[in-house]
């Protein structure tokens, strides 16, 4: 099967006219897995969405196969962040040579498993907060193996902060509290309703 048949399929569901039982099936599996969620994630339209395309595809999944879904969008997302923020980045001294996100399938410690870029944690589902996270990966990476402060504000001389404000990811300077960059610019954000395995 390939790509196209993969949108068509996820177009012409049967399960696409009942989104009740989408809502009743989503509590259920929200509920066993909430430990590796955050809250707010659940109430974006980003991942309802997605969520509610992973629902027409596959049906009332169990949560561990939803868990699976959750992990390879945060991997994937992730890989994406990273491969943009080191092309675009690698001139000016940024994390060119980044390592590759460390990833654990889901099980009893993570519900919903673990991606890693560097030492930063991949905390959420959601692609502005995925961009924000990895920027902060790429920034210890690049202190830890070269022994170097990147970003930098042009103005104030400090490192910048990595964060999703206002729905885009950021890199802020907090000494005046201003938005220095965009993280990604232009952003390559993604379509919520493709498929995890079309997102690198």
């Amino acid at each position: 099967m390939d790509d196209m048949d993969d949108m068509d399929d996820m177009e012409t569901s049967p399960l696409r006219d009942h989104p009740e039982r989408f809502a009743a099936w989503h509590a259920c599996v929200a509920r066993q897995l909430d430990a590796g969620r955050s809250a707010a994630d659940l109430q974006d339209d980003e991942y309802r969405s997605w969520a509610y395309e992973v629902y027409c595809q596959h049906g009332e999944i169990p949560e561990a196969a939803f868990a699976d879904h959750l992990h390879l969008r945060q991997l994937r997302l992730s890989e994406r962040a990273l491969k943009c923020l080191a092309d675009r980045d690698l001139r000016s001294g940024g994390p060119g040579e980044a390592p590759e996100p460390y990833a654990e399938s889901p099980g009893e410690q993570f519900p919903t498993g673990l991606v890693n870029v560097g030492d930063e944690r991949i905390g959420s589902f959601l692609w502005q907060e995925i961009v924000a996270d990895v920027g902060r990966g790429g920034q210890a990476h690049v202190a830890e193996a070269r022994g170097k402060l990147w970003p930098v504000c042009p103005e104030h001389g400090r490192g910048l902060h990595a964060a999703a404000t206002g729905g885009r990811a950021g890199w802020w300077c907090l000494a005046t509290d201003h938005l220095v960059a965009w993280v990604l610019d232009p952003d390559p954000a993604p379509d919520p309703s493709a498929p995890d395995h079309l997102l690198r």
